[in-house]
C-alpha cells in the first residue's frame, strides 16, 4: 500500500505546482527534483541504519513518516516557501528510497538463484501496477471533488487528493512493526527467565545492531 500512496506523488505533485499554483513545468521540475536527490542521498545511509536499527523498525518509521509527509505536501500553497517546499520533498525521497531498498532487499531474501529471474519479473510487474493503482486513484478523487465543487480544477482539488494517498502509507501497522523488536527487547530486559534465551536469536535477527 506505500507503493500506491507514493506512486501517486509523480502525478499529483507536479500537477499541483503548475495547475494550482501556477508555475511553469520548468519551475515545477525544479523544485521536484530534490527528492531523487534525497533518494540517491539514502543510499549512503541505508545499509547502515539497517544494520544498526534492524529492518523492522526502519520500514515501519519510513513507511510511517513517508506517509505523513505526504499529507503535509498537501498542505502547500503559492505562499509556502519554496525551501520549506523542497526540505519536505527532500525528506520524503530519503524515506521512501530507505523503505524501497529494504522492502526489495526482504523480498529476495528467500528466493534462490534459479527463481530470481521469475522474481525479479513478478515484482518489477507489481510495481509498475502499483504506481499505476495509485495514480488511477489520485484522478479519480480529483475528478469526484472537482465536480462535487462545480467549476474548473483548482487547488483545493488536488489538496483533497493528497490525504487518501498518505492514507494508503500503512501508518499504524508500521508503527506496530516498529514497536515490536522494542517490545521483544523490553520484555527480555524486565523478564529475565531461562525461556527468554530461547527468543534471543529472534530478538537479534530483528534488531542485529543493538546486540553487537
Amino acid at each position: 500500500m506505500f507503493r500506491v500512496g507514493v506512486g501517486a506523488m509523480p502525478f499529483l505533485l507536479p500537477l499541483m505546482l503548475q495547475l494550482g499554483f501556477g508555475l511553469n513545468p520548468f519551475q515545477s521540475g525544479a523544485i521536484t527534483f530534490i527528492s531523487a536527490i534525497g533518494a540517491m542521498l539514502s543510499k549512503f545511509v541505508a545499509e547502515r541504519m539497517f544494520s544498526r536499527y534492524g529492518f523492522p523498525r526502519v520500514l515501519g518509521i519510513a513507511a510511517a513518516f513517508g506517509g505523513l509527509l505526504i499529507a503535509v505536501q498537501g498542505l502547500f500553497t503559492p505562499q509556502t516557501a519554496v525551501p520549506i517546499i523542497m526540505g519536505v520533498l527532500l525528506v520524503s525521497g530519503v524515506l521512501r528510497s530507505l523503505f524501497f531498498t529494504g522492502s526489495n532487499a526482504l523480498g529476495y531474501a528467500d528466493v534462490s538463484d534459479e527463481e530470481a529471474s521469475q522474481a525479479t519479473a513478478i515484482v518489477a510487474v507489481a510495481q509498475q501496477l502499483s504506481v499505476a493503482f495509485g495514480v488511477a486513484v489520485a484522478g479519480a478523487i480529483i475528478e469526484i471533488s472537482r465536480r462535487f465543487s462545480g467549476g474548473e480544477l483548482s487547488l483545493f482539488n488536488f489538496q483533497i487528493a493528497f490525504l487518501p494517498s498518505a492514507c494508503s502509507a500503512p501508518s499504524l501497522p508500521s508503527l506496530i512493526s516498529a514497536c515490536r523488536p522494542m517490545r521483544a527487547a523490553l520484555f527480555q530486559a524486565i523478564a529475565p527467565s531461562p525461556k527468554n534465551s530461547r527468543t534471543q536469536p529472534a530478538v537479534e535477527s530483528l534488531c542485529p545492531g543493538q546486540h553487537r
